[in-house]
């Protein structure tokens, strides 16, 4: 499908807002490391939110009076809108385990601080055996549509693999 037929057929379907409790019936992660708050699905695209609180156990040494949201978890939020929106688009994965397997032209470009809301945007853009590949996955700080994004790469791919993690409330 072109991408001008993805637009045309997005734009006539209703989107579909996940809220926490169905975001961790998808993923395993919990505690500090589900980064995802809601999300919201239009056709093949991903747009999902997280508040940066500040209390997140891995920003406490990073760095002490001058906390930074690192950047790998950057891309770990994004990978994990990007794991939503297969299980979304194909359920019959559901109750597998992604994990970022590659990235191509990922670019960091703003510091993002306690008290930021991140969100993230990504584009489905085909399965293959194993593995998932997102496109336009762009992660911005406070919405802001002007500037450097936090996060940006051209292509983010998930390879799947059977979940031996069970998963807990």
């Amino acid at each position: 499908m072109t991408e001008e037929a993805t637009a045309a057929v997005q734009a006539t379907v209703a989107p579909t807002m996940l809220g926490a409790d169905r975001i961790k019936e998808l993923l395993l992660h919990r505690s500090d490391n589900l980064l995802l708050d809601e999300a919201e699905i239009s056709g093949q695209t991903i747009k999902a939110w997280y508040r940066v609180t500040g209390e997140e156990c891995w920003m406490q040494g990073h760095f002490p009076g001058n906390p930074i949201f690192m950047g790998v978890m950057m891309l770990e939020f994004a990978a994990q809108a990007c794991g939503v929106l297969a299980l979304e688009l194909h359920p019959d994965q559901q109750g597998m385990l992604g994990m970022i397997a590659r990235t191509d032209q990922t670019k960091w470009g703003q510091i993002v601080r306690p008290g930021d809301v991140l969100s993230v945007t990504a584009v489905f853009d085909k399965k293959k055996i194993g593995s998932y590949r997102f496109r336009q996955v762009v992660v911005r700080v406070n919405n802001a549509t002007a500037g450097k994004p936090a996060l940006a790469c051209d292509y983010l791919y998930l390879g799947v693999a059977n979940a031996k993690a069970t998963k807990e409330e």
